[in-house]
């Protein structure tokens, strides 16, 4: 019974893992760079993009597998752990952290790995698992359809602008990993899309304060004495008549 439960863990974990690689391993892609991989015959690569015609669809149907694999998965290696730790007196409190933490460890680790690498090798370590998520996505359609037009009627309003800013972020990930921009350059175009959420008060902080000084005081020894480096200096001059 215990190599039982121990087999139901084990095959659960590498489908756990695989919906986790296939989140971070596809996220990371930009759509742009994935068309490029399809035009190139990479294997996988345009069942990749009809799966993500519709991307929330997508994640969706990886979360619900997700869920799914680690739900089965800590139950049984809880059972596993339960009836090991029952034989050896080991309380259930202490069961259920080990049953978790081993699993989380266990999944966390595998699905880093299949992530991990150049956007192409990710894209062919994915394409392992392609047809199981196939069947999956065809079997989880009518929930995934049905929540996803749930979230397309509340956030309707702002879906245009956030396909604009979808289609940019990728348009410059593509860039980015194809070496036209750099990575320092990237983040300040990401910046640029998280700045719509920066408030006045965060980017300056106005200056009530006024000082005057004469014309040939040094500015350095006047920023010295204020203690400060970014205050605006303004020259005045005095108009000829």
């Amino acid at each position: 019974m215990l190599a039982l439960m121990l087999i139901i863990f084990v095959v659960s974990l590498p489908v756990s893992v695989m919906f986790s690689g296939a989140e971070m391993a596809i996220g990371s892609i930009s759509r742009d760079s994935l068309e490029k991989l399809a035009g190139s015959k990479v294997r996988g690569a345009s069942h990749i993009l009809g799966m993500i015609e519709n991307k929330r669809r997508f994640l969706l149907m990886l979360l619900y597998g997700k869920v799914l694999s680690i739900v089965v998965g800590t139950v049984f290696l809880y059972t596993f752990f339960f009836m090991w730790g029952f034989t050896n007196g080991l309380s259930g409190l202490l069961t259920i952290v080990l049953s978790v933490f081993a699993y989380t460890l266990t999944e966390g680790l595998f699905s880093k790995l299949i992530s991990t690498g150049e956007y192409e090798n990710r894209v062919s370590r994915f394409s392992i698992f392609l047809y199981f998520l196939l069947v999956f996505n065809i079997l989880m359609f009518p929930f995934t359809f049905f929540i996803d037009y749930v979230l397309s009627v509340f956030i309707k309003k702002k879906s245009e602008l956030a396909e604009k800013e979808e289609a940019l972020k990728e348009l410059v990930k593509s860039e980015t990993e194809y070496g036209v921009i750099k990575q320092d350059e990237e983040e300040m175009i990401q910046s640029i899309f998280e700045f719509s959420d920066t408030t006045v008060k965060e980017v300056m902080v106005p200056r009530i304060d006024m000082i005057a000084a004469e014309k040939i005081y040094p500015l350095m020894s006047l920023s010295s004495f204020l203690k400060r480096k970014d205050i605006p200096v303004f020259l005045f001059m005095k108009a000829e008549w």
